[in-house]
């Protein structure tokens, strides 16, 4: 690929890069008790929040995203921590989160993973917590692909600036253009759901390679207690905020989101699990073996012993 082609390629991605998300990749394959699944991955969303201008927009989750998870299997469950970086609406923040998950119908031979991802996400707009429930089915080797379902709830306190422009005079000679940036506080949350769709590949016992598709469907909505800036109205001709009276407050229509993620766990087995050694067989005697014949003293002829 040439090198024009690859920098179109990534202006193009930023471009469709959506201020949501909706995935997390973790391996599907059932942990054994004190077995750890170290995983790293990477995420595009796309979709998943209008795109306003001059209006409140931002959501405060970062859709391009990298994580590094760690999980850790225990009784018919698993749980672990994880960390990520990406980049929202206003620039690179950090990822902080926790994953749950229960093994359920284990005996009826289709296992599922019931559980929930919850996150915080730190930017420059504040913070916003996500919320991920889902269920899925599992993979083994042989058997790669695996679906299921999520819910999405986010909700955050956060800042953003918008801008105001109004124009005084009513001819074109003693026109004059006006711009004002305010810092807006307003409350974000979002409601949606979804399904998932993937592969792992287990190809080896300690490692395994997955790609997954997450399709949901949004619905965001911004609330706040700001007000436009004070001017004299007498002379203003234009004002930019009588475009659209929702640059407040507003609940955006039902908004689709697709996200594509690729990664890769390493499975280390729980090192107190290992075979305990087992004393050696007591040596057996042969005792059809011939017996040994007897010795006796060359002078006196009696048996030695």
């Amino acid at each position: 690929m040439h090198r024009s082609q690859i920098i179109f390629l990534c202006f193009f991605l930023l471009v469709l890069v959506g201020c949501h998300n909706n995935a997390h990749l973790r391996t599907q394959k059932i942990l054994k008790p004190g077995e750890k699944a170290y995983s790293a991955s990477g995420v595009v969303a796309m979709g998943g929040a209008e795109d306003r201008y001059n209006n409140i927009s931002n959501t405060g989750v970062m859709g391009l995203r990298g994580e590094v998870s760690m999980l850790k299997g225990g009784k018919d469950l698993e749980a672990g921590p994880y960390f990520g970086v990406g980049i929202g609406d206003d620039g690179p923040g950090l990822i902080l989160g926790y994953d749950y998950r229960k093994y359920t119908g284990q005996s009826s031979g289709s296992p599922k993973k019931l559980g929930t991802q919850i996150e915080v996400n730190i930017g420059e707009a504040g913070q916003t917590f996500h919320l991920r429930p889902s269920i899925t089915s599992t993979t083994k080797r042989g058997r790669p692909i695996y679906g299921g379902a999520h819910g999405l709830l986010a909700m955050g306190n956060l800042m953003d600036n918008s801008y105001f422009s109004w124009r005084t005079g009513e001819t074109y000679e003693d026109e004059e253009w006006h711009n004002v940036e305010q810092e807006i506080d307003y409350r974000f949350n979002s409601l949606g759901a979804g399904l998932t769709a993937g592969a792992e590949f287990l190809t080896f016992n300690n490692n395994s390679i997955q790609l997954q598709v997450d399709v949901s469907l949004v619905k965001n909505s911004f609330n706040t207690d700001a007000e436009p800036p004070t001017i004299d109205m007498e002379n203003v001709t234009w004002n930019s905020w009588d475009w659209d009276d929702s640059w407040g407050s507003h609940d955006d229509e039902l908004m689709p989101m697709v996200t594509g993620s690729i990664g890769m766990s390493f499975f280390k087995p729980n090192p107190t699990n290992k075979e305990s050694f087992e004393p050696l067989p007591t040596p057996g005697y042969n005792t059809s073996q011939t017996q040994a014949q007897p010795v006796f003293d060359p002078e006196t002829g009696e048996k030695l012993s």
